[in-house]
C-alpha cells in the first residue's frame, strides 16, 4: 500500500488512482470507454445548462465554428456519443492513428483493433467530461485562451517566486525581441500557445554565436513561416541523478474549498532536451517521494514498462515542490475562483534547486487517473461533479452565460 487508511478530504480518490494499474486490453479499453460514457450522461442529466455552455464555447472558441454552427453542435450535444462511434470506425484504419504509432522504447501501444476502436471512444468521451470538469466553463472565451499561454502561466509561477527559465527573446512577426543578452548556454524554443511539444526547438551552445546567428536558427525552423510567437528560453540543465526529467504536479480545490495534491508523476530517461522524449514515466506518491510503479495511459495513448529498481525509490523534494504547487493554486484561486485543477510542470536542477516551467488546465491528464477504475470514477464524480456542489448555482450561471453571448 501506497499510504495508510484515507483521513483528509480526497484521500479515497488519491489512492484509488494512485493503486490502480491497467493496460491497453480490449477489456480495459472497454471498461473505460463505459465510465466515461456513464460519466458523459451523468453531466449532461445533471448539470445540462453548463455542460452545454461548455459545448458553446469548444466549438466557438476552440474549434473556431462559426454562430450557427455552434448553435446546431450545442443543442445536439447528446448525439455526442453516436458521433463518436461513426468518426471511430473510419479513424482506427488510418495508418498513422495514435494508438498505433510508435511512442518509442518500452511503449504498450495498441494493436488489437477493438481495443483501438474502443479506446477512441473513451479518449474522445474522456476528454469531453474532464474539459468541462477543469473549471474552464466560468470564463469567457478569451480568458480561456489566454490560460493556454505559456505568458499567463510563466506570470502565475513568477508572481509566487519560484525559478523559471530565462527568456532571452521572443519570436513574433518573422523577427526576434530581446529580453536579455546572449549568455553561451543552450537555447530551447517553445511556442506560446504550444502543447506536447509542438513547436519545440533546440540550439546547443555551439550552434551560435552573436544574435544574428540565433536569427538564422530560428528562420531555418519548420514552422518559421506560421504566426504563432514563440519563446526562446536559456535551458536549465537537471541533476544528474534524473537527468532529463519532469515532475508533473496535478493539484485540485476539494468541495471544501481546500487544495491538495491529487497526482503527481516523474517522466523521466529522455535522450534529448525534453522531457516529452522521456522513455518511462512513474507515479509518485506527493506525500513520500517514492515512486510507486509505470504511470499508465499517459496522454491516453500510451503506457510505460517500469524498471524493478525505480519501484519503491524516494526522490527528495518532491514533498517540498508539491507544497509550493499547492500554494500557488491557492493564490490563483484569489482571481479565478473557480480553477478546480492545475497540472504543474517541474524539475530539479543540477546547482541542486528547482525549476518551473509551466502549468497546465488538466484536462488531458485527469482522465487517466479518473477512468483508470471504477472506485476512483465514482469518488471523482462525488468530490467534483456532483449536482449540489456549491459553484454550481443559478446566478453564476446566468452571470457565465452573458458573458459568453457578448464575448
Amino acid at each position: 500500500k501506497a499510504r495508510e487508511t484515507p483521513t483528509s478530504e480526497g484521500d479515497s480518490f488519491v489512492q484509488a488512482a494512485l493503486c490502480a494499474d491497467a493496460r491497453f486490453s480490449v477489456a480495459e479499453c472497454g471498461a473505460r470507454y463505459v465510465r466515461s460514457l456513464l460519466t458523459f450522461n451523468f453531466l449532461l442529466l445533471t448539470q445540462p445548462g453548463y455542460f452545454g455552455l461548455w459545448r458553446w464555447i469548444s466549438c466557438r472558441y476552440y474549434a473556431k465554428c462559426s454562430k450557427p454552427k455552434s448553435l446546431f453542435l450545442t443543442v445536439t450535444i447528446p448525439m455526442l456519443p453516436f458521433y463518436n462511434l461513426a468518426w471511430g470506425i473510419t479513424q482506427i484504419w488510418q495508418p498513422n492513428h495514435f494508438t498505433t504509432r510508435d511512442q518509442g522504447e518500452g511503449v504498450q501501444n495498441v494493436n488489437n483493433i477493438f481495443a483501438r476502436f474502443l479506446h477512441w471512444q473513451y479518449m474522445n468521451l474522456a476528454l469531453a467530461c474532464t474539459d468541462y470538469l477543469t473549471g474552464q466553463t466560468r470564463m469567457t472565451g478569451e480568458q480561456q485562451r489566454w490560460t493556454y499561454s505559456k505568458d499567463f502561466w510563466r506570470k502565475v509561477l513568477e508572481m509566487n517566486g519560484v525559478r523559471v527559465p530565462l527568456e532571452v527573446a521572443r519570436w513574433k512577426d518573422g523577427a526576434l525581441e530581446w529580453k536579455a543578452p546572449l549568455r553561451g548556454k543552450h537555447l530551447v524554443v517553445k511556442e506560446v500557445f504550444g502543447g506536447l511539444g509542438s513547436g519545440d526547438a533546440y540550439f546547443s551552445a555551439d550552434s551560435y554565436k552573436t544574435k544574428e546567428d540565433v536569427l538564422k536558427l530560428m528562420q531555418a525552423r519548420p514552422q518559421a513561416g506560421s504566426s504563432m510567437e514563440a519563446l526562446v528560453l536559456e535551458r536549465v540543465m537537471p541533476c544528474k541523478e534524473l537527468g532529463v526529467h519532469c515532475l508533473r504536479i496535478t493539484t485540485a480545490m476539494m468541495p471544501s474549498g481546500k487544495v491538495r495534491v491529487v497526482w503527481s508523476a516523474l517522466q523521466i530517461d529522455s535522450d534529448t532536451f525534453t522531457s516529452h522524449n522521456g522513455k518511462r514515466q512513474y507515479r509518485v506518491d506527493a506525500e513520500s517521494g517514492m515512486l510507486v510503479g509505470r504511470d499508465q495511459w499517459f496522454r491516453n495513448r500510451a503506457t510505460w514498462e517500469e524498471l524493478p529498481e525505480m519501484v519503491g525509490r524516494k526522490i527528495p523534494g518532491v514533498a517540498e515542490l508539491c507544497q509550493k504547487a499547492v500554494a500557488m493554486h491557492e493564490e490563483l484561486l484569489k482571481t479565478q475562483p473557480n480553477r478546480l485543477f492545475i497540472s504543474f510542470d517541474a524539475m530539479f536542477t543540477e546547482d541542486g534547486d528547482a525549476v518551473w516551467f509551466e502549468g497546465n488546465i488538466s484536462s488531458v491528464r485527469m482522465p487517466r487517473l479518473v477512468f483508470n477504475s471504477w472506485q476512483s470514477t465514482f469518488l471523482f464524480i462525488k468530490d467534483w461533479a456532483w449536482p449540489m456542489r456549491k459553484y454550481i448555482g443559478l446566478k453564476m450561471f446566468c452571470s457565465t452565460m452573458v458573458q459568453q453571448l457578448m464575448a
